[in-house]
């Protein structure tokens, strides 16, 4: 519904051209979404047509008005991100678009190129990064959803945060990291409470699974989460959160479906050595971080091949949280949204009216002048994950 009201902004409100590529959703539910937001006409109503004279005058208006607006639509489902590609690229060029949608990265697909041994994770960075240079190519924003874990909905107050992309695990504080000019190791989270985020080379895999040095772009707290101990048969040891993914000689794969003897990518001069599991305990909640390594989207951690975050390739990230939906009566009609990272700019949150009945999020006015205060301060005060 936010992505949309967006969307909706961008063309009706500043004349601009949208694309919108809807896995999910039809192109007819995506219209009456549209012409329930803008008519301000209850989603019920319409459907069962039980709208009184002013009701179906809002409508008529509002259909008169956005039918004139470029505003394209395109709901094929299943589409691999090379089909996306080549759509985005026509839908350019015929309709010259200025803001592209995309709901969402769970339903979209890699290329098929790839090798056998690189899975899901590997395909969602594929796709990550197509889509980036895609923006860049069209030269238009692309802004492109995507699910979180279930684990948000049992942390209490339901706070998202970066480790909670589907496909982005995180790694304890003590994880050791090594400089690959100096040789000089580092805790993680060292690396991530720099004053200075330079970035550092340390070892990944290639594509051809030869180890090299690659750039760590980014280094940064992800939050609290509950965190496993993964111990190798020639005693390696790593902590981790249940999604973060190792290498199996099958294709990358999160820590909580692995099993004892199963085998994973440690380093061994340039090439990789599979090491077997020999046991993962249960610990405790703890602090938690994450890296961006550029190009592979991996690097070697206490001496074992672990995969990076989700978000490398984003230049801006946020976050919805809507109280109400865990609890009706905390904070109704109001939603919270999260500047989890901005490349350019300030992170930090602000809050929003939400009409459910019509689907549409509004600029909140606050009730209260201190309420006023907390919200002109929102963006400097807000504590970040980065």
């Amino acid at each position: 519904a936010l992505a949309l009201n967006i969307a909706e902004n961008v063309c009706f409100k500043n004349n601009k051209s949208v694309g919108m590529f809807s896995l999910e959703m039809t192109a007819e539910q995506i219209l009456h979404r549209i012409l329930c937001s803008q008519s301000e006409v209850e989603s019920e109503k319409i459907k069962t047509g039980s709208l009184d004279g002013s009701e179906y005058q809002k409508i008529v208006s509002c259909v008169n008005s956005i039918q004139k607006k470029p505003f394209i639509i395109d709901d094929q489902p299943s589409l691999k991100i090379t089909d996306l590609r080549a759509r985005a690229r026509r839908m350019k060029e015929a309709f010259d678009i200025d803001f592209l949608v995309i709901d969402y990265l769970q339903l979209l697909s890699g290329s098929g190129h790839l090798r056998s041994l690189e899975n899901r994770q590997n395909e969602v960075s594929e796709i990550s990064r197509m889509l980036k240079n895609l923006a860049r190519e069209l030269n238009i924003p692309i802004l492109c959803l995507s699910q979180l874990s279930r684990r948000v909905e049992e942390r209490t107050g339901h706070r998202p945060m970066m480790s909670d992309l589907r496909e982005s695990g995180c790694l304890s504080a003590d994880t050791q990291i090594i400089d690959a000019d100096t040789g000089k190791p580092y805790s993680i989270k060292e690396l991530a409470e720099r004053k200075n985020q330079k970035p550092i080379n340390v070892l990944g895999i290639d594509k051809d699974l030869k180890i090299k040095k690659r750039k760590m772009t980014k280094v940064f707290y992800s939050g609290k989460k509950q965190v496993f101990k993964l111990t190798t048969k020639s005693g390696r040891e790593i902590t981790a959160s249940a999604n973060h993914p190792f290498l199996k000689q099958e294709g990358w794969s999160n820590l909580e479906n692995l099993n004892i003897n199963d085998k994973i990518a440690t380093p061994e001069n340039t090439k990789v050595n599979w090491d077997e599991i020999k046991s993962i305990e249960k610990l405790q909640v703890e602090d938690v971080y994450d890296a961006t390594v550029a190009e592979v989207h991996n690097f070697v951690a206490n001496d074992i091949i672990v995969h990076n975050s989700l978000e490398q390739d984003s230049d801006l990230v946020f976050f919805l949280l809507r109280r109400e939906y865990y609890d009706p009566y905390d904070k109704p009609g109001q939603a919270e949204l999260i500047v989890a990272k901005n490349r350019h700019g300030a992170v930090g949150s602000v809050n929003l009216s939400f009409r459910k009945e019509i689907a549409r999020f509004e600029n909140y006015t606050p009730l209260h002048t201190t309420e006023m205060e907390d919200q002109a301060d929102a963006f400097s005060e807000y504590p970040t994950d980065n």
